[in-house]
């Protein structure tokens, strides 16, 4: 068996992902900030007979509390998932022979950058299990110093919102309205009227741009597979009296 190998590289190009017996889905993350302008790229990968597992994630460059931080979480987060999947994989192949190779794909897009105050980050990854298709999705990470307090931890979203106040019920309404308005392809759990209010779950999937905040809602969650993922962006002016802004 093959050790996990983490390594850096210098650039992030497509990955190709899914069985090599399907079509190849390629892994692009839309990133607003050049994530090699302020990380290097390292690589965590696994390799071994019909399994295939690669995380491309960044360690920043800056040597600030939260930079140095950020990037240990990152690269745990990556080993984490890289592991976890071939794991699984293993067992799964004790039971069946799938076509072409078990796979598992990510690659981090970084949305905003202050290492003194604030980095957020989302992870868009691909999983191909040997089935009828492969399943995708994207994961937001967000790091930061909060006032008032000395150590960088992770963030969660009501520490973007007034203590106290109802901005769960607000950002379901807001979010439920742009999604609602969404056509080609629409969600269409949430067109007939199935899903009629978002899964605390989905709610805390975000990530913080600079001029507002980004949803990820991955297959299955507000529509059909064949409709694919879908993100829901809502600016400053939309977030409510309640929104306390970092960014600044």
């Amino acid at each position: 068996m093959l050790r996990p190998v983490f390594r850096s590289v210098f650039l992030v190009g497509a990955l190709f992902l899914g069985s090599r017996a399907a079509s190849a889905q390629q892994l692009q993350p839309s990133s607003p900030i050049r994530v090699q302008s302020v990380a290097s790229v390292q690589k965590y990968a696994i390799r071994e007979r019909k399994l295939e597992a690669t995380s491309l994630y960044p360690r920043f460059r800056s040597q600030s509390a939260l930079a140095r931080y950020a990037s240990w979480r990152v690269r745990q987060n990556a080993a984490q998932r890289v592991n976890e999947f071939a794991a699984q994989a293993r067992r799964d192949l004790k039971e069946f022979t799938p076509m072409g190779n078990m796979a598992y794909d990510e690659a981090y897009a970084v949305h905003f950058h202050n290492p003194q105050k604030l980095i957020s980050l989302s992870v868009e990854h691909y999983q191909f299990m040997g089935g009828a298709h492969g399943i995708s999705g994207v994961r937001g990470l967000n790091f930061g110093i909060p006032q008032g307090e000395s150590r960088p931890r992770a963030l969660v979203l009501g520490d973007f919102f007034r203590k106290g106040s109802n901005y769960q019920n607000e950002l379901d309404a807001a979010l439920m309205k742009k999604l609602r308005a969404k056509k080609n392809p629409q969600p269409d759990f949430i067109a007939s009227g199935d899903v009629k209010t978002l899964r605390p779950d989905l709610i805390k999937n975000f990530v913080v741009e600079k001029d507002g905040l980004r949803w990820f809602f991955p297959p299955y969650a507000i529509g059909a597979y064949a409709s694919g993922p879908f993100e829901a962006k809502l600016l400053k002016a939309e977030l409510g009296p309640n929104f306390v802004d970092w960014t600044k």
